[in-house]
Parts: structure tokens; C-alpha cells; sequence
């Protein structure tokens, strides 16, 4: 750990043989997850342009899913990456920062994720320093929801979705959770917020709903850009025929208590007590939150490349998406569908903007799980109804060519009848 008297620039001696035609610097967590993976990636897929990512992060990695404020969260990193570097250093504050900074000014700061960061506030002023004094571009990328309240999940004090209310509802839900003591209350938070965004030169959104929940909070004119992730490693699934006799409700990825753990444990609960032949097959994870028995089958992880093939070889018959919180995206929901699998999900965040408009897809719009297994069951029997109408349709076709019309018609009405 270097401490702040000592001269950052001395130690980046590995920097001084290389030459840039950019420097980019980028905010993110230690939590990893799917917005590390999505930073990562852009920063591989830009080093071929020469440039050096200086990317910034605090705290301590295995957080994941945690609340900020829980953990062990003592420590800030700097990381240098280009074609030729790749060298880790720690820092003791931002301020150690800014020395770097004089040497390497940036030319563009993109936020990933600022969730785990102490010293909120001085941190979004701080960036804004940057921004304004090296002339900077400034944009933010909309992971979750830590923008709008510091439950980034948008779940009230009852654990609920809470549709994101007015400011009076908002601050007795705020005064019964436990944040920072920072947070003086909601009205300040926002504003704060609010200055920084007025900051962005781009506020990078990955579904409509987020979109429309930022502007629902901070109105229209944020320069907001929606820019949908890209799930193109997935091919469709051919499934002819089922292998089991059980109705199998697929989950797709870990799930935790935002993504709906527990109304899948209730699920099988009223599976269990109902005595139904049905069963949940769940494609991930669920950190060992559901209790284990005959209904429901965990393959562990997987490589999405899996996803297809663990599909049909557990013989889903529909996935379902159970995220409690409104999603800023879903990888998982995008696979079903890159699939052609029927998926069922409330409609909430991202996912239901998807499943809305796909023809096998199902929005329930109760986040109950009675009501859930209640409606995916009825989607499935009609969908078996219909799939029987259409083998009717193509046997009296085959009869029609085999054995003339009024055949055809007699053994339509026998079917019928029956």
C-alpha cells in the first residue's frame, strides 16, 4: 500500500517504456458478477486501439449479493491494462489518484459500478473534478439501480418491489433501512444523484424499463443511450418429444433472494403439499437456500455453451424467470428466448420487456408464487391443448390425401366426439 506522501508516478515505472493514444479511466467494484464481466469485456475488445485503462475499484472481492455496508470493505486498486501492461497497484485514498492523473490525464471516465464505495457524495464530486479539469467525456452504465436509492435493488423495507414511489412514500421506507450514515435521507441522496448525471455526457441504459425508471426519478432529459447486451452464443433447441412424466418449470443462472430464491421455495412447498406432478429443474445455483428434495433437480454451473443441451437432456417443458426486482437486464431471459423456449416471468424490469413481446412468452402479473405456478401450469395445459388441435389438423391433412374427403370428415368427428 502506498501511502499518500510517496510519489505514485515513481512507481509506475512500467508505464514509462509505452506510449497511448488514450487514457481511460474506469470506476468499478470488487463484487465481480455480471457487471465485471460486462467491464472486462468492453476493456479486451478496445486494447487492439492502443489505449490504457486505468481501472479503479474498492473493496473486497466475495462480496457479491451482499449489502454494501456488510464485509470488510477497506481498500482502493488501480489497475493499468493495455496490449503491453497489465500491473495492480493499491491505493490509500482517490486523492493518490490525482497524481497519477497529472501524468496520464484521461481523455474519457466510464462509471460501472459505484456500489461498495464509502464517501458517496465526495466520490461523485471527485469524478466531476476529473471530468472538468482534463476535459473529460463522462459516461455511467446502468447495472442496477444504486442511482435512484441505495437498495440498488429497488426491494422496500418489506422486501418488495416498490415501483419506485413519490418522494414521501420513499423517505419512510428510507428511514426503516439500514444505510450509511451518509445517507441523510432520500431527497438529498437523489440530488446528489442528480448533479452527477447532469455531469454524463452519456447515461448507457440496457433495457426500456430502466430507461424509464431513471426518468421516472429524474426526468427526460438525461442523455440516456439504450444499448441491449448481446447474447449470440446460443442456438435453438429442437425438442420433439418429452422424455419424463412430470411437468418440468425450468430456472435458468444462480439465483439469490432479489432473483427470487424464495418464491421458488415456495413453489415446491405448494408442489409438495399439493402432491403435484411436477417438478423444478434448476440450471445454476441457489447458494444452498433451498431446501433439497424429490422437487426440484440442481445441476450446479454451467457453461452457457451447456445451456441447450441441459435443456433438452432435463426435458424442460418452460422456464421461469422469478426475479422479485426489476432486472436492468437478463441474460437468462434472453437465452430462453435465443432458445425458442416458452418462458414465464413477472412483470417487472427488463425481463417482461422481452417476454412481452415474445410469442411464447408469459407475464404474470401478481409476484406471488401461488399465482405463479397457477398461471404457468394453465399456459402450459393450453399450450398442450393446442399442440393437440394442431396433430389433429395435420392427421386430418394426411387423411385428406389418403383417404378423400368424406373419410376425413367422419374421423375429424369421431376425434371430436371423443
Amino acid at each position: 500500500m502506498m501511502s499518500e506522501g510517496v510519489s505514485m508516478v515513481s512507481g509506475m515505472d512500467f508505464l514509462g517504456m509505452h506510449e497511448f493514444k488514450k487514457h481511460i479511466l474506469v470506476f468499478d467494484h470488487q463484487w465481480g458478477g455480471g457487471a465485471t464481466d460486462y467491464i472486462n469485456n468492453l476493456i479486451s475488445s478496445e486494447l487492439n486501439s492502443g489505449s490504457l485503462f486505468m481501472t479503479v475499484r474498492f473493496g473486497t472481492a466475495g462480496c457479491r449479493g451482499r449489502h454494501p455496508l456488510q464485509g470488510h470493505l477497506d481498500n482502493y486498486s488501480l489497475q493499468f491494462q493495455s496490449l503491453e501492461v497489465n500491473r495492480l497497484i493499491s491505493l490509500n485514498s482517490l486523492s493518490c489518484l490525482l497524481q497519477v492523473l497529472d501524468k496520464y490525464p484521461c481523455s474519457e471516465i466510464i462509471i460501472n459500478e459505484l456500489v461498495s464505495y464509502p464517501n458517496l457524495y465526495a466520490t461523485l464530486d471527485f469524478i466531476s473534478g476529473v471530468k472538468n479539469k482534463h476535459g473529460a467525456e463522462l459516461s455511467i452504465h446502468i447495472h442496477d439501480y444504486f442511482s435512484v436509492c441505495p437498495s440498488f435493488f429497488l426491494l422496500n423495507s418489506e422486501k418488495k418491489f416498490c415501483d419506485v414511489p413519490d418522494s414521501d412514500i420513499c423517505e419512510k421506507c428510507f428511514e426503516k433501512l439500514t444505510f450509511s450514515d451518509e445517507y441523510d435521507n432520500i431527497i438529498t441522496y437523489r440530488q446528489n444523484w442528480k448533479a452527477f448525471f447532469d455531469q454524463c455526457d452519456e447515461v448507457v441504459v440496457f433495457s426500456n424499463s430502466s430507461e424509464a425508471i431513471l426518468e421516472k426519478v429524474y426526468g427526460a432529459n438525461l442523455k440516456i443511450s439504450v444499448k441491449p447486451h448481446r447474447v449470440d452464443y446460443i442456438t435453438k433447441v429442437s425438442k420433439l418429444l418429452k422424455t419424463t412424466n412430470t411437468l418440468n418449470i425450468g430456472v435458468l443462472g444462480a439465483i439469490n433472494e432479489p432473483k427470487g430464491v424464495f418464491i421458488i421455495q415456495e413453489i415446491i412447498d405448494i408442489i409438495e403439499a399439493q402432491g403435484l406432478n411436477i417438478k423444478v429443474i434448476l440450471l445454476g445455483d441457489h447458494y444452498g437456500i433451498i431446501a433439497e428434495n424429490k422437487h426440484i433437480l440442481t445441476t450446479g454451473k454451467y457453461e452457457k455453451s451447456d445451456i441447450p443441451h441441459l435443456t433438452v437432456s432435463n426435458d424442460i417443458d418452460m422456464f421461469f424467470v422469478p426475479s422479485i426486482c426489476p432486472e436492468t437486464f437478463s441474460y437468462t431471459t434472453e437465452e430462453i428466448i435465443k432458445m425458442g423456449m416458452p418462458v414465464a416471468c413477472f412483470n417487472i424490469g427488463a425481463p417482461s420487456d422481452r417476454v412481452g413481446n415474445y410469442e411464447k412468452g408469459l407475464l404474470i402479473d401478481k409476484i406471488d408464487a401461488k399465482y405463479a405456478l397457477n398461471a404457468i401450469t394453465e399456459y402450459l395445459q393450453d399450450a398442450d391443448t393446442m399442440g393437440a388441435k394442431a396433430g389433429l389438423i395435420r392427421k386430418g391433412l394426411h387423411s385428406l390425401r389418403t383417404n378423400g374427403l368424406r373419410n376425413t370428415f367422419e374421423r375429424i368427428a369421431m376425434h371430436l366426439r371423443n
